[in-house]
């Protein structure tokens, strides 16, 4: 009866599954109204909506331009190691939010007020974007954390690639290292810009 009603367009609940079949390239199964191997239509169906799922998040990271680091040193969609690494919430939860771009950067915060990205200076610098690049290896306000936390960045230039790795970094002692700095770093920035 509700497959009747949607076919003379009534929407209901089994308008959303015919969809569903039909977008995933199923609809024989709904022209047909039968499975002959259950089991193995299911794991195939759920298979197809987990591969539709993670095309449309690598589309959606592409098409954010708030991600530009991120999507270079996030290409799976597959829980990042650190999650697991790192057993101090607060450092975990930093490196979570600074990766994701949900931090205090002029980067991110100027969007809010419609500054011009070019415009987005470093509050200690003032004529230098401060982005996620800047901010962890080049603002010299950090120096001092950036050498107990990340000695590999000091006295050499970093170049962008090389900070994707960083960023990206496995390794546990690492990763810790860099959870720990920018945790640091945001505390000091904000007794900064608060004074």
């Amino acid at each position: 009866m509700l497959k009747v009603f949607d076919g003379f367009g009534h929407s209901n609940w089994v308008t959303n599954v015919r969809t569903c079949l039909c977008s995933n390239g199923f609809a024989y199964v709904w022209e047909a109204q039968e499975i002959i191997c259950p089991n193995q239509f299911l794991s195939i169906f759920v298979q197809r909506l987990k591969d539709q799922y993670i095309q449309s998040w690598h589309e959606s990271c592409e098409r954010n331009s708030k991600l530009l680091y991120y999507r270079q040193f996030k290409n799976t969609y597959t829980p990042s190691n650190y999650v697991l690494m790192i057993d101090i919430d607060k450092f975990r939860k930093c490196l979570a939010n600074f990766r994701s771009s949900s931090h205090e950067l002029m980067v991110e915060k100027g969007r809010h007020f419609n500054i011009d990205r070019d415009f987005r200076y470093c509050p200690y610098c003032e004529t230098v974007l401060e982005d996620e690049y800047h901010f962890i290896c080049h603002c010299p306000l950090y120096h001092d954390l950036r050498k107990k936390y990340l000695p590999v960045l000091i006295n050499s230039y970093i170049s962008i690639q090389q900070f994707i790795d960083i960023s990206g970094d496995e390794n546990h002692h690492n990763i810790l290292n860099l959870s720990m700095f920018i945790y640091h770093v945001l505390e000091l920035r904000s007794k900064y810009v608060n004074d």
